[in-house]
Order: C-alpha cells, then structure tokens, then sequence
C-alpha cells in the first residue's frame, strides 16, 4: 500500500529554504528602510540650516537702518514690518542660535529670543568699511555637518 504524503526530511527542507527566503526579504527590507530614513534625516538637516541662512539673509536684505554696537554680532538690524518697527540680532547660546526680537512700538519693552538653528558656532558681523555682513555658521546635524560662510552687501535706496 502507497502512502501519499511528505517525508520528514520533505518537510525539514521546505522550512529551511522558506527560513532562509524571508530572512533575505527582512534584511532588504531593513536595509531599505535604513537607507531610506538617513537620506531623510540629511534632507532636514539640509532644509534646516538652509532656512536659518536664508531667514538672516532675509531680514539683513529688509533692514531699513543698522546700529552698531558691542555685542557678539556687533549689530542691530532695524526692520520695518507691516505694522511696527522691530530691532534684530543674533546671539548664540549654547548648540543654539537666537534671532532676538524687540518692537520697538510695543509698550513692553521686552525682547523675546526665537531658535532659529543648531550650531557649534557662529559669527555673525557687520563690516562697516565693506558695507555687508560677514557669517560663517557651523550646523550641528544628525547625518552630516555643514559650514556655511557667505558675505551679504547692503545696499540703501535712496
């Protein structure tokens, strides 16, 4: 009498290869999303310290007047908002870089600190004999590191 039927042996290697199968599809898997999740995280990074430059360059670019003065940036930029005037500088305080803001219009004579990036460091200054501002920024990222150094020239009109 035939038996019909898997052997023990059938079975054995069946599971084996099976077993072998998904562990190659998991570390795919894996990998992928490894891959995936690091080319995300450098994105930020990038769009992080790219929008803290561009914000300082925004407000150098819309200053209506600059004031000198003995701070670390050696600077206030004054900038004329839809509604008040408003003073500008920047200051880092610890990994973190701070846009600090006063209106000048405002009863309160209170200036509120807003991060702007994470940085080992920085420099912000404004060069009176070239008329601009020198910045170098050395962001603190999670997948790489970024310096960013630039000079923005400002110009009045008249």
């Amino acid at each position: 009498m035939k038996k019909r039927g898997f052997t023990l042996l059938e079975l054995i290697l069946v599971l084996f290869i099976s077993s072998i199968l998904i562990l190659l599809i998991n570390n795919l898997i894996f990998v992928n999303f490894k891959l995936s999740n690091r080319s995300f995280h450098q994105e930020m990074d990038y769009k992080n310290s790219t929008n803290c430059m561009l914000y300082i360059e925004n407000l150098i670019r819309s200053s209506k007047e600059i004031e000198e003065n003995n701070s670390k940036s050696n600077f206030i930029l004054y900038v004329q908002n839809e509604e008040s005037l408003s003073t500008y500088r920047f200051e880092q305080n610890g990994n973190n870089l701070y846009a600090y803001i006063r209106n000048t219009d405002s009863r309160k004579n209170r200036e509120v600190a807003v991060p702007i990036g994470i940085c080992k460091n920085s420099n912000i200054v404004y060069d009176k004999k070239r008329q601009g501002f020198d910045i170098s920024i050395d962001f603190i990222e999670e997948e790489s590191t970024s310096f960013y150094k630039t000079f923005i020239g400002k110009t009045y009109e008249k």
